[in-house]
């Protein structure tokens, strides 16, 4: 029978039953998983759940995970949760409670089918859910839970005026505050691809190429990521010159409808990191046609609007154009 949990989650865990015979061995298993875990994660009782959960999530995020030997589905769970909240580096704590051993706060919480977790905050529960989720809805979950505390929600303040600096021009305020909130999340990916937005911003392609390697692997592939490498390697050829880009635009002016000169002049924009005039040009080209060199200016518009970055008002502003020549 499908289980509902408090918050509202419909699911078809294991149900609660009596141990088989084989459950010393998985509990000898869970065991041994257990003590490879670091300090942030840990096994609880009845005794004290309060301590270790109601009270502890005064402090920070506790993650509650009620299981037992038995359950499958359980020890599927386990090692992907711990890996989530070991990922977070003490940001949260994982707490881990075998309800055939630890039954009373299992009951008073409804908990009737596992596995179940649930997240506290300020001392009470505040979302939870039931069965063995894959990884990414594990990170998604972790990531709410952190994002509705004062500490996330600090973040996420410091994370827009950053944003709004640099759009403002004043890359070093924003690379000050990028740096700060690096150092409280040391994995947090929008600031990391923010800051090195701005060494990249200063012309500084190799510090902003090792600031980017500061993200963990399995991170690399977030959008914010993948538009500042865009951006890079747009500008990996060497700048043009000044005069290079006056007679390009002179060039362009003379004869606006050479769209093949008008299309290098917006590649030596996007080298030089001025990608507001890189998709100005571009939109000129697809406004005359859309289907220009069999794509070429549709597509290369697509990448400057990743190298500029999603929020960028040049990549705003020219996606609403785009879409209105593409449905006029």
């Amino acid at each position: 029978m499908n289980a509902h949990s408090p918050f509202g989650v419909r699911t078809a865990p294991c149900e609660k039953r009596v141990s088989s015979p084989c459950s010393l061995q998985i509990f000898k298993e869970h065991a041994h998983m257990t003590e490879m875990a670091s300090l942030h994660t840990k096994d609880t009782t009845d005794q004290d759940f309060m301590a270790d959960v109601v009270e502890a999530s005064e402090q920070q995020p506790v993650i509650v995970d009620f299981w037992a030997p038995w359950c499958g589905p359980c020890r599927t769970l386990g090692p992907i949760i711990e890996k989530a909240v070991e990922s977070r580096n003490g940001q949260v704590k994982l707490v881990k409670i075998n309800i055939d051993e630890n039954p009373a706060y299992a009951g008073q919480l409804g908990v009737r089918s596992i596995p179940a977790v649930y997240a506290f905050d300020k001392g009470r529960p505040v979302d939870a859910f039931m069965g063995a989720l894959p990884e990414s809805q594990i990170n998604a979950f972790v990531e709410k839970l952190l994002s509705g505390t004062d500490a996330g929600k600090m973040i996420a303040e410091a994370l827009e005026q950053a944003e709004a600096a640099s759009q403002a021009g004043d890359i070093g305020t924003a690379a000050q505050i990028y740096a700060a909130v690096i150092q409280q999340e040391p994995e947090n990916v929008t600031a990391i691809a923010g800051l090195a937005r701005c060494y990249l911003a200063n012309g500084d392609k190799e510090r902003a190429t090792a600031t980017l390697d500061m993200i963990p692997e399995d991170k690399q592939n977030d959008s914010a990521v993948k538009g500042v490498r865009t951006a890079i390697e747009m500008m990996g050829d060497s700048a043009a010159e000044p005069d290079e880009f006056e007679a390009a635009l002179s060039a362009v002016l003379a004869n606006p409808d050479d769209h093949d000169t008008r299309f290098e002049l917006a590649e030596k924009y996007g080298a030089a990191g001025r990608f507001g005039d890189a998709i100005d040009h571009l939109l000129i080209i697809l406004g005359h046609k859309l289907d220009w060199s069999e794509g070429k200016a549709k597509e290369k518009l697509l990448q400057m609007f990743e190298a500029a970055g999603a929020t960028d008002p040049a990549t705003v502003s020219g996606r609403r154009r785009l879409a209105s020549l593409m449905f006029a």
